[in-house]
């Protein structure tokens, strides 16, 4: 079986800069670790499957509410989204593959692409898991280096939820043709998410 190539910058598996110029350094294994500003947990990493790249931040103090930061809505428990279903990517990412990083927040519509069809030869194969989302592959939009980390939302009900955390693209460029950008399902670890958020700091 052939291995596909990805790029591939994991949340909790090594040092990532992060907008307030802080260095986050996260080892393989689940605890916290406090870094000034804010608390990380990470969930227990496997480093071979490319899975549970996910992590909940505590900050140190509470964020101001306003017209440009707002409370991000969770979808319920084990809820995946069906074939098609609309969604949009946002971050501080590449806007093509090897280009420049944007000075504006960046966003797109990308489509989810069920696992049963990512998970072929075709697109990924084994490489996507059941903890993850699919989404975008048709060549144009994509996430790429630098989105890592973001959501994905999708608005159910009328309400945009955080269906995906931005995880990998494909090696062969950030918007290839049938290697849609590859996202953890937030919706596989809403136990685990509440369980360290109502962790006492």
């Amino acid at each position: 079986m052939a291995k596909i190539p990805i790029q591939y910058e994991p949340v909790c598996l090594k040092g990532k800069i992060i907008p307030s110029n802080l260095l986050i350094t996260i080892s393989l294994d689940q605890h916290s670790k406090k870094y000034g500003r804010f608390t990380a947990y990470c969930y227990p990493y496997n480093v071979f499957f490319f899975s549970y790249d996910i992590a909940v931040l505590h900050l140190a103090s509470s964020a101001t509410i306003n017209s440009y930061v707002k409370l991000a809505n969770l979808p319920s428990d084990g809820a995946v989204l069906a074939n098609n279903y609309n969604c949009i990517i946002s971050g501080w990412g590449r806007t093509s593959t090897g280009g420049s990083l944007p000075s504006i927040l960046q966003q797109a519509p990308l489509p989810v692409v069920a696992h049963s069809t990512c998970s072929t030869s075709s697109y990924w194969g084994t490489t996507v898991k059941t903890t993850m989302v699919c989404a975008g592959g048709n060549g144009v939009q994509a996430g790429c280096n630098g989105d890592s980390g973001g959501p994905l939302n999708c608005a159910v009900n009328g309400v945009y939820q955080v269906h995906g955390v931005t995880s990998f693209v494909s090696s062969l460029g950030c918007n290839a043709y049938l290697k849609p950008t590859v996202f953890t399902r937030v919706s596989a670890y809403i136990s685990w998410i509440n369980s360290v958020s109502s962790t006492s700091l």
